[in-house]
């Protein structure tokens, strides 16, 4: 007990947690940078000739670009774009980016506006294919010959799939993430049972419930077959509605097998490092604790 009518739960560090925080957050982590570079890109293919070097740009962070000198082509030509599979790389209305395989071309790299029909370019130097979409595909291949400076912005794809879900879902994860190593490390720490005033207040990381103790029952028990139902349920930490005993539970406990049962408007377990203070604290405030309970706190 650190102060009168304050308790603290069992300290139970717990390293499967540990370690399951870390790796959650790790993964969620990578897959929120994953979604922020996805969302950060421009979603607009580009194509640019300048000073005979041609630069095929996805509009992706993840697909990335393609620079060579125009020199390096040994071959331009028109191709249909039929029975395309995306093997790494971006689909969406508008974009088509990234490793893809076709049945006529084989596995190609290609920046295209999804369109029917593209340019193949094989490249000196490149591991496969490069296929380009440009708007006038004869036109194309006439300024890429000529080495004559362009600029080609195709219209961006679908921003809702390329940005704005991916932005949201990032953010997302990355508050999850936080939250989920908040609750490992700082959780059991953050919880505290107070009787005072009348009251039983139980305070979490993120919450506060309080109850009057005239309408209190209490006594040891250790619960049998939980199901978490709604919260949190990680080693060592436990907060939020469960099914316990075949009944409804609400649970502030960082251990499970040693703790205190309070029926009355709710019924909820805790885990009182001093289970017999505490219910000594709750008998003096008014409370009903068992006989049996009782009995073991004198």
């Amino acid at each position: 007990m650190t102060n009168v009518g304050e308790f603290r739960p069992l300290a139970r560090r717990s390293r499967v947690g540990l370690v399951l925080a870390i790796v959650l957050g790790t993964v969620m982590l990578l897959g929120a940078g994953v979604l922020g570079a996805i969302a950060a890109g421009t979603s607009q293919v580009t194509y640019r000739l300048h000073g005979g070097v041609l630069e095929v740009g996805s509009g992706s962070f993840m697909d990335g670009e393609h620079l060579f000198a125009v020199d390096k082509i040994t071959s331009a030509r028109i191709a249909p774009l039929r029975g395309g599979r995306r093997t790494k790389g971006t689909g969406a209305p508008g974009i088509c980016t990234g490793n893809w395989w076709y049945p006529e071309l084989g596995a190609v790299w290609q920046a295209t506006s999804c369109a029917a029909r593209g340019v193949v370019l094989d490249v000196a130097g490149e591991e496969r294919p490069i296929v380009v979409s440009p708007p006038d595909p004869e036109a194309f291949i006439a300024a890429v010959k000529a080495t004559t400076d362009f600029d080609i912005v195709l219209p961006p794809g679908d921003a809702l799939l390329l940005k704005v879900v991916p932005g949201v879902a990032a953010v997302f994860l990355v508050i999850t993430t936080s939250m989920i190593v908040a609750v490992f490390l700082l959780g059991p720490s953050r919880m505290l049972y107070t009787v005072r005033d009348g009251r039983l207040e139980v305070r979490t990381l993120f919450s506060r419930r309080s109850w009057p103790v005239g309408t209190l029952r209490a006594r040891a028990h250790t619960p049998k077959v939980t199901l978490r139902l709604m919260g949190t349920a990680f080693p060592g930490y436990y907060t939020g509605l469960f099914r316990a005993d075949g009944a409804n539970t609400r649970m502030y406990a960082t251990d499970l097998k040693r703790g205190v049962l309070v029926e009355g408007p709710a019924r909820v377990y805790v885990s009182p490092a001093e289970p017999e203070a505490f219910l000594a604290a709750l008998r003096a405030a008014g409370g009903t604790v068992d006989a049996a309970a009782s009995a073991a706190s004198i």
